[in-house]
């Protein structure tokens, strides 16, 4: 029997355990594949798709991460499946095979299970590539389909592309096993396990740091998020690996403790199993609960932008359809009646129309710190606000004489113009100066949302009417918009009268529908390709779990053949095995979900929207995936732990 047969033999035989290993990598490769095949298609090459080199760099940026994924995966993989076989390559070595030859049976075991991955990968991804060039002609609003063919050219890269990544990694495996010596490896399932220690310092360290990341993330703007990404990604990765390192042993050494608890039921075994696992188990603790963060906070992050688009563009460009005139006494951008004309031709039903006329001014606040002059405004009447907000559904103004506030439809973090109770100097277009008592400013979207006229400074109405007597009106400066009923889908009128703006007023005007449409499908396309490359993650965080599990599953069966003499029942030896199974499955979890819910308080505040319910949404869905893995888990394992087993 030559070392190929014993090889396929070895495979054979631990196919349980390669399993989740073996569909984690079918599933990369046919994601990968599936991606290549859309970069490469003659009609993405040959530009017949609009859009479609936007699509390609997102895909492309999609293939490398799953590659550097790939790597740490199948490196945390090898080093497991080389772990948990000591003992056995420890055997074949007294009875006199080489180094060289557990090396070459180890190569040939990894190369077969290589290629049968690559294989069925690129088997699933043709069976599903139809449903994806389906899925992306419709996100991508392509008149004609995207046809179904294999693409060689993505054939080749994924094969030959993956065969290299396999084989090196493979080879850079193989060089542990020359180290180690047939004692080292005999002993290595039977070293004895002392109680766990931990650092109070580092304990402390972890805590600063998760506290130090959450209220970074909790207290971020749109500008602070700037500064503010790498320190919280350094801390939120040093508090959480010695969280698990450090902490988490601090906490079941406080369990242990409690005596009247730890001694209760079965708890004393299922404590003291994790316990004295918990150093072996920090590391797989720390990259599943940063997987877990990465996938809720990635898909979340896209879906809730997603969710709350419409809103946001809503809010960004308060009228389907606006312009400003700087010349309140003619139309010079485009006239209300040739807007209403092209409205009509296109069947587009009118909500509401304003028609503000304001003054032009300019005011300093000393909390834009970053902003070096004046800022430029339009100054309108209480009234006329008023009537802008109840069309909008936005709270109305009241204000006594004197008072006045800032409007404007972007959050700049959490910089303000003004706060209540501050007075600032506010000069009109001619020259002349007052002084205003401010109250708080108001994020919210009343009238065009370009230049001046995006910040309004609303004023009581006798203070306006006194300002507006000295100001002509060829001085002042009037904002015209229309609402649509269904604006989301006047694209087509929306680009005509675009088209109708003479080039130098094309700044003046503005229209909600086009933009909208481009970043909802650039939006829905992003979190479509997200999603598979989140479900990659999934897939391999599961296998980390899977390959942790049945690692150690011989001991574990010694364990429960030892419960089972003393008296231990068949519902509880199932009970034990299921809280150490939802240690590891639901811990990471729940410290995931804590980091991506801070990430997504710091979105919340980006976008000035409440995203609760986004929120819960996203993470009950991989909850119910997280807890459907572990049932199916569960049983595979109690039921290989039980095997032969008279309970």
């Amino acid at each position: 029997m030559n070392m190929r047969v014993i090889a396929r033999k070895n495979v054979q035989g631990n196919l349980q355990r390669y399993m989740a290993y073996f569909l984690s990598c079918v599933f990369a490769v046919s994601v990968f594949f599936i991606f290549s095949s859309f970069i490469y298609h003659p009609d993405v090459t040959e530009d017949k798709i609009y859009g479609g080199e936007i699509v390609k760099v997102c895909l492309y940026a999609a293939e490398v991460i799953i590659i550097v994924f790939s790597i740490f995966f199948i490196m945390y993989s090898n080093s497991a499946f080389l772990q948990a076989r000591k003992k056995e390559f420890g055997l074949l070595s007294m009875f006199g095979t080489s180094k060289y030859q557990l090396r070459k049976m180890i190569y040939y075991e990894q190369t077969i299970i290589s290629f049968i991955s690559i294989a069925a990968g690129i088997g699933v991804g043709l069976l599903f590539s139809r449903l994806f060039f389906m899925a992306m002609t419709a996100l991508m609003d392509v008149k004609a389909p995207i046809g179904f063919t294999i693409v060689p050219k993505a054939l080749v890269i994924t094969a030959v592309g993956f065969i290299i990544l396999f084989q090196t990694l493979t080879i850079i495996s193989l060089a542990r096993i020359r180290k180690l010596e047939i004692i080292d490896l005999l002993k290595a399932s039977q070293q004895p396990k002392g109680m766990p220690v931990y650092s109070k310092w580092l304990t402390v360290l972890s805590v600063i740091c998760l506290a130090g990341c959450y209220t970074l993330a909790a207290t971020a703007g749109i500008i602070d998020m700037i500064f503010r990404v790498f320190p919280i990604l350094i801390l939120v990765l040093i508090g959480t690996y010695f969280f698990f390192t450090q902490s988490s042993v601090a906490i079941f050494r406080s369990l242990y403790k409690h005596k009247s608890s730890f001694y209760k039921g079965t708890n004393i075994i299922t404590r003291s199993n994790i316990m004295f696992r918990l150093k072996d188990y920090a590391r797989m603790l720390f990259l599943t609960s940063i997987i877990t963060a990465v996938i809720l906070t990635a898909t979340g992050v896209i879906y809730m932008f997603y969710a709350d688009l419409k809103n946001q563009g809503e809010t960004g460009i308060p009228q389907a359809i606006a312009w400003v005139e700087q010349d309140a006494s003619a139309y010079h951008v485009i006239k209300p009646d040739e807007v209403e004309d092209a409205l009509k031709d296109a069947g587009a039903a009118v909500e509401y129309r304003v028609d503000v006329t304001g003054i032009p001014v300019s005011f300093k606040s000393d909390r834009m710190k970053w902003k070096t002059k004046d800022d430029e405004g339009l100054m309108i009447s209480e009234k006329d606000y008023n009537d802008a907000a109840e069309k909008k559904n936005l709270p109305p103004a009241h204000l006594k004489k004197g008072e006045a506030f800032i409007s404007f439809p972007f959050v700049y973090g959490n910089q303000t113009y003004f706060e209540s109770e501050e007075s600032t100097e506010i000069q009109t277009a001619d020259e002349k100066k007052m002084t205003l008592t401010m109250g708080k400013d108001r994020n919210n979207g009343v009238l065009f949302s370009r230049g001046r006229a995006s910040k309004l400074v609303v004023v009581d109405q006798e203070t306006y009417d006194q300002a507006a007597e000295s100001v002509p009106l060829n001085k002042k400066t009037r904002v015209l918009g229309y609402e649509l009923s269904d604006w989301e889908h006047q694209v087509e009128v929306s680009k005509k009268l675009e088209n109708m703006v003479q080039k130098e007023h094309q700044d003046s005007f503005q229209v909600r529908a086009p933009g909208y449409q481009i970043m909802k499908q650039a939006t829905a396309l992003t979190l479509f390709i997200g999603l598979f490359v989140s479900v990659v993650f999934f897939a391999v965080q599961g296998s980390m779990m899977y390959l942790r599990l049945f690692t150690e599953i011989e001991d574990t069966r010694i364990q429960v053949f030892a419960l089972r003499r003393i008296g231990v029942t068949k519902k509880e030896i199932r009970s034990i095995l299921g809280k150490q199974m939802g240690f590891l499955f639901f811990i990471p979890f729940l410290v995931g979900t804590i980091h991506a819910a801070f990430a997504y308080k710091a979105l919340s505040n980006m976008l000035g929207s409440n995203l609760f319910f986004s929120a819960v949404i996203v993470i009950g869905v991989y909850f119910i995936f997280q807890a459907i893995y572990y049932m199916i888990t569960r049983k595979v394992y109690e039921r290989a732990v039980l095997k032969n087993m008279d309970i």
